[in-house]
């Protein structure tokens, strides 16, 4: 699996290039560093022996979804052992209709398992006019080591935005989707954290991929949101390596 730094080459300029470059120094000034890698079976392959996850997200899984490295890659940021600190996953979703992927379990499950089939999916609330190339993006685990303090908040930001980025320009997504569960979607922190436009709740009952009554939340943004935000983000980083806010406009 070939694997190598993020580098965009579609929207490299402005406040994503320099998004970009911060997260490189402020990894590198703590001995890390940031890996993609085209597909997702070696995310699945790390979730399935990391340390302290809520599970495997079978949306991200070859063994439940047809996928390749023309519409999947994963992020993982790696310390100075080169052992993975952090990472997230995405796919691109072409599809007239996102939301009923989800009232189906097709967001999940590609095909459907006979057991899971949902004849008639309920109505999800108002049409949110999710459609077309839509990113995708979760699996998001942050080391058990990590998970103190401004580095484990700063990595999640950076996270959770570059790999929005990297979707938009290797795949030239549109919409930003992923799914929380309620303990954390709850979370005013944890909503910052990722950096989507709205929350709203889409599933509360059994769900198949934990075997476990759920109320999970679908995170959205409208397209080009992401090239909006990051400003806030490169300005925190820069902040936390005692560097100046340069004087591009915050967003």
């Amino acid at each position: 699996m070939s694997e190598d730094e993020l580098r965009l080459e579609n929207v490299r300029h402005g406040p994503a290039g320099e998004f970009v470059d911060a997260g490189r120094r402020w990894l590198g000034r703590r001995g890390m560093r940031l890996t993609v890698h085209p597909h997702t079976d070696g995310w699945a392959g790390h979730m399935r022996q990391a340390p302290q996850t809520d599970g495997l997200n079978p949306t991200f899984d070859p063994a439940h979804n047809p996928i390749s490295a023309d519409d999947a890659f994963w992020l993982g940021v790696r310390d100075a052992r080169d052992e993975v600190a952090g990472c997230v996953a995405a796919r691109l979703l072409v599809t007239p209709d996102f939301m009923g992927m989800i009232g189906s379990l097709r967001l999940w499950y590609d095909p459907v398992p006979a057991a899971f089939a949902v004849p008639n999916p309920p109505p999800l609330p108002g049409d949110l006019g999710i459609s077309g190339r839509v990113g995708h993006f979760g699996g998001l685990w942050i080391h058990p080591a990590h998970r103190v303090g401004t580095v484990s908040r700063l990595l999640v930001h950076f996270l959770a935005r570059a790999a929005r980025l990297a979707a938009l320009d290797r795949f030239g997504s549109a919409w930003e989707t992923s799914v929380s569960f309620h303990r954390l979607a709850s979370r005013p922190a944890f909503r910052a954290a990722l950096g989507f436009e709205h929350v709203l709740s889409c599933h509360d009952g059994y769900f198949p991929p934990t075997g476990r009554v759920e109320n999970v939340h679908l995170n959205y943004s409208a397209p080009g949101h992401i090239l909006r935000i990051v400003a806030q983000t490169t300005e925190a980083l820069r902040a936390d390596d005692g560097l100046k806010p340069c004087a591009s406009p915050a967003t």
